[in-house]
């Protein structure tokens, strides 16, 4: 029980200031203490990257993202909570609560995506639900119908655009957000780690390395990209899109 124990995903806010995660002390059994020479409390803490400076924010949290501006970071457990970095203070959302297994913010925190283990649901910020995708018609596969309930089985881009599945059948699969369509499975996957990235432009790295897709009937080359390699060029709302990897630990820059 000697070592800091961290199987959730870093999060690092939009102006590159601030940095999220998790802490968990591992204990070797269920009963055990916290170790007598660990410092820091479980839960979830905040670093500032400029002041050096650490804050525990919460005993728990998980599916932690920032908002566009970087004042404050929010976090879905039963119900969202945001804490709002000038002031200090925890901001907790009692009009709205949520199963989440996933959580993010799209159209310029305007809009709140939460993925839950039936359907993907779109809020507005005020907490009204604007549309649901379920799993049982969202997915082609009959056996892809439920999300692994893990709280960590999912992951939003940072544009709230696509998002990342890990299904129940051991498949996983990017969905675009805003048309409720599976764009692609990732055969034999896994649920998204620490070194899981899913980019505004739908790709998805482990560890800096592109994970092999299929779309439809045709399986793409068995090819894992460098991390300097190009996003081949799409149309996105209409723009030609062109972007070149600069991958580092935590998000990717010039997305």
């Amino acid at each position: 029980a000697c070592c800091l124990y961290n199987n959730l995903r870093l999060a690092r806010s939009p102006d590159n200031r601030y940095v999220a995660f998790e802490l968990q002390w591992r204990r070797d059994y269920p009963w055990e203490k916290k170790p007598k020479n660990a410092k820091g409390e479980d839960g979830l803490w905040l670093v500032d990257l400029k002041t050096r400076e650490f804050t525990h924010v919460y005993h728990g949290g998980t599916n932690f993202v920032f908002t566009a501006d970087s004042t404050k970071l929010c976090f879905a457990m039963g119900k969202i909570r945001c804490y709002d970095i000038p002031t200090r203070k925890l901001i907790v959302r009692d009009d709205l609560k949520l199963r989440s297994a996933g959580f993010g913010f799209m159209d310029e925190d305007n809009k709140i995506v939460n993925i839950n283990p039936e359907q993907i649901e779109i809020y507005s910020f005020e907490g009204e639900l604007l549309q649901t995708w379920p799993f049982t018609t969202l997915f082609e596969n009959p056996k892809a119908k439920e999300l692994v309930t893990a709280a960590n089985s999912s992951i939003v881009s940072e544009n709230g655009h696509y998002a990342y599945i890990f299904l129940a059948d051991g498949t996983g699969w990017l969905v675009d957000v805003r048309t409720g369509k599976g764009l692609a499975e990732f055969p034999n996957s896994w649920p998204p780690s620490t070194g899981t990235l899913l980019t505004n432009y739908g790709d998805l790295y482990d560890d800096g390395r592109a994970m092999p897709r299929i779309y439809g009937n045709s399986a793409l080359p068995d090819h894992f990209a460098n991390i300097s390699d190009s996003v081949p060029e799409r149309m996105e709302n209409g723009e030609l899109i062109r972007n070149t990897l600069m991958y580092n630990k935590f998000k990717l820059i010039n997305q």
